[in-house]
């Protein structure tokens, strides 16, 4: 997930399995102008290149594919050239940054810069979307767990994993409360554009198949959680959105949420 995108040098370097290089293609059509691309300053993984029209004047829109990443800062625009790269400049300069502040992906301010498609390989669509996009904030998460609760715990490591279990849910976490109660969290982080096809998975799994008690997803989308709350009743679980999540943990140990 932090190489969806590189040449194959660079993703020899990144020491994946061999099996893994099965998993990426060259540039796709629909993220190529003339011999270049642009990452997405969120995911890395090439955007989409759309030709517009504006007062009669020709340009191209660069966006990520995710819609997440291009509603907050991963959207650019570019004048046609004939021979050097083309230049980006954001589209939507006064895009208003994420409101999930801690938790948030960065996207604002950086404008990435055109890659030569030659040479060049990127995940498959659906491997980027279901496994990258999602392990993007199942990092952060862990990232900002482990920053908020250092100072209360003996040992982060030990208490604030990622992917344990052989990847059987993605974060357990283990503190103690002022009291000197213990409390543990397994976590499974989704990311699924419908909440219904989401519930309608844990109904066929009847709760996470990894045996995760709680489900989180990401802070936009939030209005999925009644529905997931419901259904994650069902099967003795609980539903929460990132920041949510993150402030309850915090709380649990005695640490402030900032």
């Amino acid at each position: 997930m932090e190489c969806p995108a590189g040449t194959a040098a660079e993703l020899n370097k990144r020491g994946l399995p061999l099996n893994a290089i099965g998993f990426y293609e060259p540039i796709p059509y629909h993220a190529v102008y003339r011999t270049w691309w642009f990452p997405c300053t969120v995911c890395k993984w090439p955007m989409k290149i759309s030709k517009r029209m504006s007062a009669g004047r020709e340009y191209y829109r660069v966006a990520c594919l995710y819609g997440r990443h291009a509603d907050t800062g991963a959207s650019f625009m570019f004048r046609p050239t004939s021979g050097d790269a083309p230049q980006l400049h954001p589209d939507s300069p006064d895009t208003p940054p994420p409101h999930e502040a801690a938790l948030a992906l960065g996207t604002m301010g950086a404008v990435p810069e055109a890659q030569p498609v030659e040479g060049h390989l990127a995940l498959k669509r659906g491997v980027w979307r279901y496994t990258c996009v999602p392990g993007l904030h199942e990092l952060r998460l862990h990232t900002v767990l482990r920053e908020h609760l250092a100072a209360a715990l003996a040992d982060v490591d030990e208490a604030v994993k990622l992917w344990p279990m052989s990847d059987a849910y993605d974060h357990r976490i283990e503190v103690k409360g002022p009291d000197g109660s213990t409390h543990v969290f397994t976590v499974d982080v989704k990311d699924y554009t419908h909440g219904r096809v989401l519930a309608e998975s844990l109904h066929r799994n009847e709760g996470d198949k990894g045996g995760a008690k709680w489900l989180v997803v990401p802070d936009h989308r939030a209005d999925q959680i009644p529905l997931l709350t419901v259904t994650c009743h069902k099967y003795g679980m609980k539903a929460a959105t990132m920041t949510d999540f993150a402030k309850m943990v915090c709380q649990s140990a005695g640490v402030v949420w900032a």
